[in-house]
């Protein structure tokens, strides 16, 4: 690794090799977050977010500077919380939540 950069959520780092790809990284559930970002030349030598987190700049040795959108997708469950305007209830957990999966109240976590 030869740079990284921490969201200003500090929930997601960034991080830069000398093979010219960038990774995300989930600080939380400390697992890589989509596939690498490919397409420098040389090593990535410096990463910035953006303050709202929704873009990544990279840059590598050779002065090449990339930028990446990596907006994530809302949380199926932040969906759901909006379209109902409340918590699911029981009936629509159990119609909706693959089975195994316990009841809980999605919305106030």
């Amino acid at each position: 690794m030869t740079a990284l950069a921490f969201s200003s959520d500090v929930g997601t780092l960034a991080t830069g090799g000398d093979d010219g790809v960038a990774k995300l990284w989930d600080i939380t559930g400390q697992s890589q977050i989509g596939a690498p970002l490919t397409g420098h030349g040389g090593e990535v030598v410096a990463l910035a977010f953006s303050s709202d987190g929704d873009t990544l700049i990279t840059a590598d040795s050779g002065e090449t500077v990339r930028r990446w959108n990596i907006a994530m997708p809302p949380k199926p469950e932040s969906v759901a919380c909006a379209i109902a305007g409340r918590t699911l209830t029981r009936a629509e957990w159990a119609q909706y939540v693959p089975s195994g999966i316990d009841y809980r109240d999605i919305c106030r976590e």
